[in-house]
């Protein structure tokens, strides 16, 4: 059984009430019965100093987000003046904050961007 984490390269600068409204959008996403995935795993949230950080540990795959997270954060990356938020995959566990290939990018507008490597490849 492989486990994956999943957490981003930076965090963002947050107010409380912002990082109280992502948390229930998290409680949401972890707990959506419309996902028919058997996900071994949850996202997390933890605020510290005003920045929040989101990640998780999942088996095999990680959990989608929520649409209503995604708009969360979205908005939260618009107001940090970046042009994404990247998770990547760590590695190295004994190492403090290592990571390997990026996972996927949340853009400002609250979508996903997922890089070549995860995206399924059709035929032709």
């Amino acid at each position: 059984m492989d486990y994956i984490d999943v957490e981003p390269v930076t965090g963002l600068k947050a107010t409380q009430d912002e990082y109280e409204s992502l948390k229930a959008a998290i409680n949401v996403a972890n707990h959506n019965e419309d996902d028919p995935s058997l996900q071994c795993g949850d996202w997390c949230i933890s605020y510290s100093d005003g920045e929040i950080y989101i990640g998780g540990v999942f088996q095999n795959s990680w959990r989608p987000l929520s649409d209503e997270l995604l708009s969360l954060l979205g908005t939260l990356i618009a107001k940090n003046d970046l042009d994404y938020l990247e998770f990547s995959i760590r590695i190295e566990w004994w190492k403090p904050r290592q990571y390997g290939v990026t996972a996927f990018r949340v853009m400002p507008d609250g979508s996903e961007w997922l890089p070549t490597h995860n995206r399924k490849i059709e035929k032709i």
